[in-house]
């Protein structure tokens, strides 16, 4: 699908009217799913997700107005794939990261406690297991409180901000609701296979 000028599109998605929406997902759709698995080894249902996403991230910037030409849609929605996929794989090295520190922090948490004794580096691993586990079962508004506190190093006013809080002191609130609930589970899972 060739396009110089996208103002047509606008003015019809504008008035409602998805029906070019439809062409660009049935002519693109397998060109763009196909090259991405290939290009990034995700898998059919990934592809398609991001598909979706760049269809109508396209859809978004026409509709604003921040898309008025593009010489080839094709390849627009191609790279806009390629571009969402690589920030989900960057997101989720990022999320490893943050398991990795907060499992360190949970670590030293712990490190003293006479009744988790953590004897030696398969202990440490054992233990990043179930804080991954752990991590996984929070909310995900709990995730990025904790992320953005203990990995990145923001100040509560700064993620109060980023996250449409009323305040640093809800911020506070959440954090310390939120590790204790982290500590809790990842040490009921630690001590539930340490005693089996």
């Amino acid at each position: 699908m060739k396009i110089d000028n996208l103002s047509l599109i606008r003015d019809q998605l504008l008035k409602g009217d998805n029906s070019c929406l439809e062409e660009v997902f049935t002519d693109e759709s397998d060109f763009c799913i196909q090259n991405l698995q290939k290009s990034s080894k995700c898998s059919l249902e990934e592809a398609e997700d991001i598909f979706i996403e760049s269809v109508m991230n396209f859809r978004e910037k026409i509709i604003s107005g921040q898309l008025e030409q593009v010489r080839n849609v094709r390849n627009y929605i191609y790279t806009t794939c390629k571009n969402m996929w690589s920030t989900k794989v960057k997101k989720e090295i990022s999320q490893e990261k943050k398991l990795g520190a907060i499992s360190n922090f949970l670590y030293e948490e712990y490190e003293d406690d006479p009744f988790t004794v953590i004897e030696n580096r398969e202990e440490e691993k054992r233990l990043l297991k179930f804080s991954k586990k752990s991590f996984e079962q929070l909310s995900e508004q709990c995730q990025d409180i904790l992320h953005y506190f203990y990995v990145e190093n923001y100040r509560l006013n700064d993620i109060a901000e980023l996250m449409q809080l009323s305040s640093a002191n809800v911020v506070k609130v959440m954090k310390f609701r939120c590790f204790k609930k982290l500590t809790t589970i990842a040490m009921e899972l630690y001590n539930k296979e340490t005693n089996e």
